[in-house]
């Protein structure tokens, strides 16, 4: 498992996730993709945001504010999904992921709203962003839960009999996490003519470049690969095959 720089988890293997990083190489570095896959991880948010203020500006009635929000968030997220979107959209999305690591300016929206709309309108606002923020979940643990079918079937399985239909929720990958991977990796990969191809050859696998890659990004941001889900054993590995 890999993550992003503040810490959203990403259930894909390491070795094949530096191969599509290391096809980008030197074009794009990694933590320019991993900040990347976190823009679009906080599309949704990010629009929930814009529409929150938008709501609050325009001093909208409550039932407003609910409906257009749930609706406005849903609509980020499929974009982030399918990879379409607005000019600038994921720019702002990247920047929306480093100013809320501490929450301060959702305190400073709250605040906002409450002076514009009210507590009332402040609140279906928050209500309604939490709504749709389980909706998203469930939808991520779905896709989750058939992406662990196929890499691990066996820990698929074992989960099911001991949680039942509560699996999904406790034990499934983070499905959302994986598709915004692959959607960072291929908006690189279209724009300088990189296959998309998701799965990595065996020539890549076998080959020290992904390794390379990996030493040279854990030299510049080991506070980043630290929280990698990476042994002793395996790293000790690494660091031999590419010295």
């Amino acid at each position: 498992m890999i993550t992003t720089p503040r810490g959203i988890a990403i259930p894909l293997p390491l070795d094949n996730s530096f191969c599509l990083i290391s096809r980008l190489y030197p074009k794009v570095k990694p933590y320019t993709v991993l900040e990347t896959t976190a823009g679009f991880y906080k599309m949704h948010s990010t629009v929930g945001f814009i529409t929150g203020i938008l709501c609050f500006l325009l001093q909208l009635s409550a039932w407003q504010i609910a409906a257009i929000t749930f609706v406005a968030t849903l609509v980020g997220y499929s974009m982030s999904l399918v990879a379409i979107y607005p000019p600038g959209l994921l720019r702002l999305a990247r920047i929306y992921s480093l100013l809320t690591g501490h929450g301060l300016i959702l305190v400073g929206l709250s605040v906002f709203g409450v002076c514009t709309v009210g507590m009332l309108g402040t609140g279906i606002f928050w209500a309604s962003r939490l709504l749709a923020e389980f909706v998203t979940m469930a939808h991520a643990n779905h896709m989750g839960r058939k992406f662990q079918k196929i890499v691990d079937p066996q820990a698929s399985a074992m989960a099911r009999r001991l949680l039942g239909w509560w699996s999904g929720w406790w034990s499934a990958p983070d499905g959302f996490a994986v598709r915004c991977f692959g959607n960072a990796y291929a908006n690189y990969a279209n724009k300088f003519g990189i296959p998309i191809e998701a799965l990595a050859s065996n020539k890549e696998l076998e080959s020290g470049q992904w390794r390379k890659v990996l030493k040279e990004f854990a030299h510049e941001w080991p506070q980043v690969v630290r929280r990698f889900q990476v042994t002793d054993e395996e790293w000790e590995e690494i660091l031999h095959e590419t010295s």
